[in-house]
């Protein structure tokens, strides 16, 4: 089991770690396609399922897409999303917040 960020949902706790290299590269047009508008919550999903999918996978490898949506709710969408960015090192800007500075 890889180290991570820790999140209860449907009263288990989870452990959420950063993501490989590999699965980064892969999953990187997903990445960026977070700072995009989604005119629809059901788009939005789109987006992030495959990002959600592969960091429940790491540790979990048994977990099917069909199981991580009827586990999470928005609620635990935010806290779980959340958990991944700061495990693989991004962090959320919210709207009107300037995003750090790249070196």
């Amino acid at each position: 089991m890889f180290k991570g960020t820790k999140v209860e949902l449907g009263g288990e706790e989870y452990l959420i770690p950063p993501l490989s290299l590999a699965k980064l590269e892969e999953l990187e047009e997903q990445f960026q396609a977070l700072g995009e508008p989604s005119p629809t919550l059901r788009e939005r999903l789109h987006k992030l399922m495959p990002i959600l999918l592969a960091s429940f996978q790491r540790n979990y490898p048994e977990m099917t897409e069909a199981a991580l949506r009827n586990l999470l709710d928005l609620p635990s969408l935010d806290l779980v999303m959340d958990a991944i960015l700061r495990s693989n090192g991004f962090r959320l800007v919210k709207p009107g917040e300037t995003p750090p500075v790249q070196a």
